[in-house]
């Protein structure tokens, strides 16, 4: 009987170290910053940041598969703070994918019958900040959208001093070129798949 009132007593202790260590962890968590992305796509008529584009090259109109219209767009990120602590040493990495038009012709170049959107370039960026308050916010210019027919923004890494949010690559915004539903006419839409 003593042997398993010991056992039941070394039980019980594992539990509950193992319930206030689960406690801890959890109370722990409600002081640490919650850092989050928002993403948006502006407009931005008459603006133009070349760095923005350092590592993508402002495309050449003469690229096939790259729109001849150039949409004035840009995508942002706003990174907030939703804890109630500060974030100190904060670290984002991520990726720009972009892409461009596989066409497929039919009896001529005038003939478009399909296209689809292939990997084109990707640049690889880190923007790293000292500080954020909590409930506060920073604006991030990602790219313009420029002549691509489509973008993926992934997210390698988002971590601070304090906290680790993103771990794994995450596809956090995908832009498409909708601005088909504009074209009045077959050479308006070989200019925007890029004939």
């Amino acid at each position: 009987m003593e042997v398993v009132n010991i056992i039941l007593t070394v039980i019980l202790v594992v539990v509950t170290s193992i319930y206030t260590f689960i406690t801890y962890k959890t109370l722990l968590s409600y002081k640490n910053p919650i850092l989050f992305l928002r993403t948006s796509l502006i407009d931005t008529k008459h603006e133009w940041d070349k760095y923005l584009m350092r590592d993508l090259d402002p495309v050449q109109e003469q690229i096939r598969g790259l729109s001849k219209i150039t949409i004035d767009k840009k995508i942002k990120f706003k990174l907030v703070n939703n804890g109630t602590s500060p974030a100190y040493d904060i670290v984002m990495k991520y990726e720009i994918q972009t892409f461009k038009n596989d066409i497929t012709f039919g009896i001529d170049e005038a003939d478009v019958k399909d296209y689809k959107a292939v990997q084109y370039k990707k640049s690889i960026r880190e923007v790293n900040f000292n500080y954020l308050a909590p409930k506060e916010e920073i604006d991030i210019d990602i790219v313009f959208t420029s002549n691509f027919p489509k973008i993926e923004i992934i997210v390698t890494e988002l971590k601070s001093k304090e906290v680790s949010s993103i771990k794994k690559p995450t596809t956090i915004f995908v832009y498409n070129n909708n601005e088909h539903c504009e074209i009045g006419d077959s050479i308006d839409y070989r200019n925007m798949v890029g004939v």
